[in-house]
């Protein structure tokens, strides 16, 4: 098997300034992160580490759902609202491509495991994405990805996705729409890696908690500093 460098999971593009925290920021208890994982019940592992009981195994104190159809995810979905999304390929034919990019552009943490790049700007409707196509994909084992992008807008929130979501059909050096009048900032992490070791797995985990807790933050940052009703109940209903 070709070796690819522990470094390439590292790799995090374009992260936006707002990723600083607040001293009471960091200091606020750890929110409790909901996380579902998409698979078919018959799927076929090519190792321990993407099996439902395996994969965020260390994120103990959050709560993890295993979904095995599109049914079961949107109930777990309407008991408690999802912060994160890991879809493993074997679930594709389950999918309902609209809802997984409405969530992408809304700011909810999206993973997969082997789904190719162009099948991933596909699924998020997002021809802009940052990888594959430069960044090369593991000849063998599992593939993984985790991607972010998240609108904070005094703007109501949905309606500034769909603004950036239809000019960036256009143009990827990222337009600011011409609707955006008022304080908004946007930002987006995505990697990708093999997932071939006990290492590289440990790290994916550290990551997906590390971009949950980026989202959370920025947002909580964004509605002290601009302490907006309207945000806030946009917020509040995501």
């Amino acid at each position: 098997m070709k070796q690819i460098s522990i470094s390439i999971f590292a790799v995090i593009l374009c992260l936006a300034a707002f990723r600083v925290v607040s001293p009471a920021a960091q200091a606020a208890p750890e929110p409790i992160y909901h996380i579902a994982y998409l698979l078919d019940r018959d799927a076929e592992f090519e190792n321990e580490f993407v099996r439902p009981e395996n994969l965020l195994k260390d994120l103990v104190t959050h709560q993890v759902d295993i979904a095995y159809s599109w049914q079961d995810l949107m109930q777990i979905q309407a008991r408690k609202p999802l912060d994160a999304l890991v879809i493993h390929a074997s679930a594709l034919p389950m999918v309902d491509f609209e809802w997984v990019a409405n969530a992408y552009w809304r700011g909810m943490i999206l993973s997969t495991l082997d789904i190719q790049p162009s099948m991933l700007a596909h699924l998020y409707d997002d021809g802009c994405l940052p990888f594959g196509y430069t960044m090369p994909v593991p000849e063998e084992g599992p593939y993984v990805t985790i991607g972010l992008r998240l609108f904070l807008s005094v703007h109501d929130a949905t309606q500034v996705a769909k603004w950036y979501r239809r000019d960036w059909r256009h143009n990827c050096e990222y337009p600011e729409p011409a609707e955006i009048t008022k304080p908004t900032e946007w930002g987006y992490t995505f990697m990708s890696a093999p997932l071939v070791s006990e290492s590289l797995h440990k790290i994916y985990q550290s990551y997906l908690l590390e971009d949950l807790q980026f989202a959370h933050e920025a947002r909580e940052r964004f509605i002290e500093e601009h302490k907006d009703p309207q945000f806030i109940g946009t917020r509040l209903s995501r």
